[in-house]
């Protein structure tokens, strides 16, 4: 009979067939879930590696994963792990060749749009994405599952004051961008070098003390207005992309 798999205190709850196979990659499995529909090649890989594996009922597991998108199968990994800023900052003051970008996200509070914003800003390369501690979301299992799991591969660091981080990043030489629908249009902004791009909440924007730490105003064009704005996680994506284009090697 195979060990009953028991989370720990302070472990993190991943599910989904996708974050799942991230986890056993780039985490530390402590332990599974599974019901009768899991995966044939994850069960197979945890019993590999002799992660305990425990049966559940779908509704057992709908109530371990508050009704998520768990497609049959739980991991517990060991706790999330932040970055350290003062780590991570002395890093950004070392001078690099290639421009390099790093995202703040004031008042983001939706653990499934951190997530999307965490999914982009790996497959754009973002050093960190940067998060207070209060009126923040933190990662979550909701957050690895929206990031389709790339919130455990791109580092996340939690700061007490976002203005003095961004005080500390203009010092370290980064140019300190926000985002804002009356901004210039961001096609217009030199984002080809050290940069900080910073991102408030859908409906109340970036706090006023922050956006007068910024070096620039930034928006991003619609061809209408007439539901609103893009969201915070499709705003950091489209502003990414802009980034990443501008750091490229221009081809004739």
């Amino acid at each position: 009979m195979r060990k009953k798999a028991t989370p720990s205190e302070g472990d993190s709850l991943v599910f989904g067939i996708h974050p799942v196979t991230q986890a056993l990659e780039s985490a530390k499995p402590v332990s599974m879930c599974i019901t009768s529909s899991a995966p044939a090649e994850l069960v197979k890989e945890a019993h590999r590696r002799n992660i305990p594996v425990e049966n559940l009922t779908t509704s057992e597991m709908d109530v371990l994963t508050g009704n998520g998108t768990h497609q049959g199968i739980v991991l517990f990994i060991e706790g999330y792990k932040y970055a350290r800023w003062d780590d991570f900052i002395e890093e950004m003051h070392k001078p690099s060749k290639e421009g390099r970008t790093v995202v703040f996200l004031d008042r983001i509070t939706d653990p499934r749009n951190l997530g999307a914003v965490l999914r982009s800003a790996y497959l754009f390369g973002v050093r960190a994405t940067v998060l207070p501690f209060n009126q923040s979301a933190k990662v979550t299992a909701g957050t690895i599952k929206s990031s389709v799991g790339a919130a455990l591969l791109t580092d996340v660091i939690r700061v007490t004051n976002l203005a003095t981080a961004c005080r500390e990043m203009r010092e370290a030489g980064f140019k300190i961008v926000g985002l804002k629908m009356d901004g210039k249009p961001i096609f217009e902004s030199d984002l080809s070098g050290d940069v900080v791009i910073i991102t408030g909440s859908e409906d109340r924007g970036i706090r006023p003390g922050l956006e007068s730490l910024c070096d620039e105003m930034i928006s991003i064009p619609m061809m209408s207005s007439s539901v609103g704005s893009f969201n915070a996680s499709v705003s950091a994506g489209i502003a990414l992309y802009e980034v990443t284009r501008q750091k490229s090697p221009k081809t004739n």
